[in-house]
């Protein structure tokens, strides 16, 4: 079987994987099933099936997409001896992934989109006599794939017990990249900067705050800014329109509104109330 690179989405789920296969995921939540066990796959991630174990994917729910290269082993070993430098394609370790965020992963989904879009939704197979296997650069590209994939760390089971360390230092980032947002000036807030400080993608540093704060970006950005604007309104003499403003509220009428959904009160009340702590951290 000659090499392709396919883009599939939620028709043409559930997948069954045959070695040498490489899929990353780009969208959406997957379940993988193997024999006696079920792991969940996210954006970001990378998977290699190396040997002759029987691997499905099934789609979970919402949109869903993989970039998935497949290849026979007999490819693969006319591709080392042609280029180099790939190694064997053993089954010693049947399976492996590689987390959403890591060189590996990113790196791999680069070559396969940059491969997808020279080639084509689905590059046809060549026809016998055809120079090279389909020739030199294309081949070239795959086979820096397949080199990643045979090269990875290690099988399913290694990429497990390394998942609650990986959480918790997921954490850890989001905790800094929020503190370090929340002292900057709203107009560069964004889940594109949040997304940046964190290193992955825009799609991922949105999950990680849901899972971790439940709350979606918008919401979290939201009661920030509610947040700021009672600081402002309890110690300075800013006026209502003024803390609107400068907590990034573009009508002054939806900041009132979502201030009195969220505090119960509107702001000039909220000042009243609270007023008089201005005038005692002023006084010195």
């Amino acid at each position: 079987m000659h090499p392709t690179i396919r883009r599939l989405r939620e028709g043409d789920f559930p997948i069954r994987l045959e070695p040498l296969s490489l899929i990353h995921v780009t969208a959406g939540d997957f379940t993988l099933r193997r024999p006696g066990e079920d792991h969940r796959l996210v954006p970001g991630e990378l998977l290699a099936v190396r040997g002759g174990s029987a691997v499905r994917i099934e789609r979970q729910r919402g949109s869903a997409e993989v970039l998935a290269l497949q290849a026979d082993p007999a490819w693969v070993e006319r591709a080392r001896l042609l280029f180099g430098g790939a190694g064997q394609c053993g089954a010693a370790a049947d399976m492996a992934r590689e987390a959403a965020g890591t060189e590996v992963a990113r790196r791999t989904a680069r070559l396969l989109l940059t491969a997808h879009l020279d080639d084509g939704a689905e590059r046809a197979a060549p026809r016998e006599g055809d120079e090279g296997l389909f020739g030199a650069g294309h081949a070239a590209r795959l086979l820096e794939l397949v080199g990643i994939a045979l090269s990875m760390s290690g099988p399913l089971e290694a990429a497990r017990a390394t998942s609650g360390s990986r959480t918790r230092s997921r954490r850890a980032e989001l905790a800094r990249a929020l503190e370090e947002l929340e002292s900057a000036a709203f107009e560069n807030l964004s889940l594109r900067v949040l997304a940046e400080r964190l290193g992955v993608c825009e799609r991922q540093a949105s999950r990680l705050l849901r899972d971790e704060l439940g709350a979606s970006f918008p919401a979290y950005l939201s009661s920030l800014r509610i947040e700021r604007a009672k600081k402002l309104l309890i110690t300075t003499n800013t006026s209502v329109t003024g803390v609107a403003l400068e907590t990034g509220w573009q009508s002054i009428s939806h900041f009132n509104a979502v201030f009195r959904r969220k505090v119960g009160t509107t702001p000039s009340a909220f000042r009243a109330q609270y007023g008089g702590l201005a005038a005692s951290i002023a006084r010195p």
